[in-house]
């Protein structure tokens, strides 16, 4: 590729200034956040500075989420929704899993000229000392595009704009576009984010991209991958979350507590702030009512209930019985709706009870055919972004970058093609 305008004005693109990995990595919260400067996750609050801790991720703590009522998930947003999903579904995560690892089994990344070779290797084990490895930044792209549906890849130069320092794949759920009229294409979407300042267009900016895959007509953004299934894995998290509570009480005995009322009536009766108050009479029951609840709710197991006469203790004397039949077909059903809904693989997901070896191949036939579409888009965005990170210090050449191909027979046709081609 060529890019003049990076060759001929290095000076004027300090780009970790203008936008920068860190500006942008500032910017990855909601606007209401960014409006009141502070930011709260779990039991950390964070400054809106750029020195900020991470916590330590707690997928546990979902479950205290859903075991709030039903109206407050209503009200969730759709990221903290995916999380929880992620965290609790054994579907949706091992979804992720499969969809991770079949999209970036590996990478070839190769270099017609060596000095070009050398300078982007030099870059990609600069990559490692950040990430740890390339390989696992890369799930990080993946992961925001099976999330959201789009990646937002940034490459950032040093203040000189002559040497690339980072390989930034920003949080897709802050891109922003703006539609605006053009006198030659008409109406347009323009990439950019919202800034403290206003709006800062991203699309005039050579090495930032946005890549949104499944979009529909007229709509700049990605189509989260995951976001079919998130509705069901949560429905069937509750589903296991009551069947729980049913299993934790089925044939235990219940005790019933009764309020004697003429007891309390003459109570009532006895006390001149209350008699002939109806709504204090009221209020009065209602209080009696939430001092028993209360003060079951925390005995010991080896504790007595120690009782006024105005409470009347009733021992059942037959448990409970419920009736489950077609429980397991239920959340068979919606096993495969969560599968179906991320577009997995229902044999590598286990949620078929038995398939031939020829019906696996053919999903998985598909399923690698689906994800080798992504990577190709994803590969030339890699191509790209290699080749301006050579271009910016001077150095010309042509990246080649594929992510390896899965199976024996992807192998063997790939060597076919290049046995034909030399």
């Amino acid at each position: 590729m060529n890019l003049p305008h990076l060759q001929q004005n290095k000076p004027r693109l300090p780009m970790k200034q203008t936008l920068g990995m860190q500006s942008l990595r500032a910017l990855s919260r909601s606007r209401a956040v960014r409006r009141s400067g502070r930011q709260t996750g779990g039991d950390a609050v964070f400054d809106f500075g750029l020195n900020q801790t991470l916590p330590l991720p707690d997928p546990s703590a979902s479950w205290r989420t859903l075991e709030t009522q039903r109206k407050h998930l209503l009200n969730l947003p759709y990221s903290r929704l995916a999380q929880i999903a992620l965290d609790l579904s054994p579907e949706v995560n091992k979804g992720m899993f499969d969809f991770l690892r079949f999209a970036n089994p590996s990478h070839i990344l190769q270099n017609l000229n060596e000095r070009a070779k050398s300078a982007t290797d030099k870059f990609i084990r600069l990559l490692d000392t950040y990430y740890g490895s390339f390989k696992s930044h890369i799930d990080s792209l993946w992961a925001g595009i099976f999330i959201t549906g789009g990646a937002f890849p940034e490459l950032v130069l040093d203040d000189t704009a002559r040497m690339p320092v980072d390989l930034v794949f920003n949080d897709p759920m802050t891109a922003r576009f703006r539609r605006e009229p053009h006198p030659i294409r008409g109406n347009r979407w323009r990439l950019g984010q919202e800034t403290r300042t206003g709006f800062k267009y991203l699309d005039t900016e050579p090495l930032v991209r946005y890549l949104g895959f499944d979009k529909l007509v007229d709509n700049p953004y990605g189509r989260p991958i995951i976001g079919p299934s998130v509705h069901s894995s949560i429905f069937l998290l509750g589903l296991i979350q009551d069947l729980r509570r049913v299993i934790a009480n089925q044939g235990l005995s219940r005790i019933d507590y009764a309020l004697d009322i003429e007891e309390l009536l003459r109570l009532i009766d006895r006390n001149p702030d209350i008699a002939g108050d109806d709504q204090a009479t009221a209020q009065f029951i209602e209080d009696q009512i939430d001092n028993i609840q209360s003060v079951l709710g925390n005995l010991e197991p080896d504790q007595d209930y120690v009782h006024a006469s105005t409470v009347q203790v009733n021992y059942s004397t037959s448990p409970v019985t419920i009736n489950m039949n077609g429980l397991n077909t239920v959340i068979e059903n919606l096993q495969r709706n969560v599968v179906n809904g991320f577009k997995g693989v229902s044999a590598l997901a286990n949620v078929l009870d038995s398939t031939t070896e020829t019906h696996i191949r053919a999903q998985l036939e598909y399923f690698v055919a689906a994800l080798q579409s992504l990577q190709d888009e994803v590969a030339d965005m890699f191509v790209m972004f290699f080749d301006a990170a050579n271009q910016v210090q001077g150095i010309p050449g042509e990246t080649t970058f594929m992510f390896r191909r899965q199976r024996t027979a992807d192998k063997k046709a790939t060597a076919e093609i290049e046995k034909i081609r030399t």
